[in-house]
């Protein structure tokens, strides 16, 4: 009889591994963080550091509390603090980058049982709970968004999501589906009309490549992974029109669609089922 281990996602159905993967995006989310450095100065390599530490500083604590396996090695955390990181306002203070890096962790992952449990994307889960806890702080253009530069920044994410889609670590049709999507509701609705700030920015590539493609968030079959690029597209536009804010559109929108990937499924297997009912 063979044997059957079971895991939570993601699965790999391939000669890769998630710490392989995880370090992958590290070391492409590093072109960015790189350009943060040259553009902002010590301080925003100062908050990146912090991130970082307090990222792993809350899964060590946490993991040790619960008596489980610390596996910093995997490159999840440090992922994470990046990326979180990098949809901050360059001028945060330190502490709150730190506090929101550690509440990413905490509340984003590991209370939901850690790597492959969580329902929702932790970085953006961090940068909610910031933009909740201190509206004004987080009310100053994030770095990914700032005027001088998203220029720059969006080149970085669209080299980083060009690599990302050469070594295969995410589905070429979800960033295409979700920017296509974007530009179509824009476009007929009449909502953020076509424009360099919208589609060129920083804010707009990063969720395309780095967050709409997390593969523990999103739905597992490929019409439900479809789907939820759409309705993510879909709210984007609309909650954008409310903000005027990439990054906040951005945040909620995902998150939002993250809470719906249980009832995104049952729907795409309803049709799928119809359809061959029909056919």
């Amino acid at each position: 009889m063979n044997a059957y281990t079971k895991s939570p996602a993601p699965h790999i159905q391939s000669q890769d591994s998630v710490p392989r993967m995880m370090w992958r995006g590290v070391a492409l989310l590093l072109l960015p963080a790189a350009g943060a450095f040259f553009i902002f100065g010590w301080p925003a390599a100062m908050n990146a550091g912090i991130s970082v530490i307090c990222a792993c500083a809350a899964e060590v604590l946490i993991l040790k509390k619960l008596d489980k396996k610390i596996r910093l090695y995997d490159g999840s955390a440090v992922f994470t603090s990046l990326l979180f990181f990098l949809l901050l306002p360059a001028g945060l203070p330190a502490w709150m980058t730190g506090l929101g890096s550690f509440a990413a962790i905490a509340l984003g992952k590991e209370v939901f049982g850690g790597l492959g449990a969580n329902s929702l994307n932790p970085a953006l889960v961090g940068r909610a709970f910031l933009h909740i806890s201190f509206p004004n702080a987080m009310g100053w253009p994030a770095i990914v968004e700032e005027p001088a530069s998203t220029a720059v920044f969006a080149l970085l994410f669209l080299g980083s999501g060009l690599f990302l889609l050469h070594f295969k670590l995410v589905d070429w049709d979800l960033p295409l589906l979700f920017l296509g999507a974007a530009a179509g509701v824009s476009g007929l609705s009449g909502l953020n009309r076509w424009s360099w700030e919208m589609f060129g920015s920083g804010a707009m590539l990063v969720t395309a490549f780095f967050i709409l493609t997390d593969p523990v968030t999103i739905p597992l079959g490929r019409s439900a992974r479809r789907t939820f690029a759409v309705l993510c597209a879909v709210s984007y536009v609309i909650l954008r029109e409310i903000w005027r804010s990439d990054l906040h559109a951005a945040t909620y929108s995902v998150l939002t669609c993250n809470a719906a990937v249980p009832w995104i499924e049952h729907l795409a297997k309803k049709f799928s089922l119809l359809k061959k009912k029909i056919i």
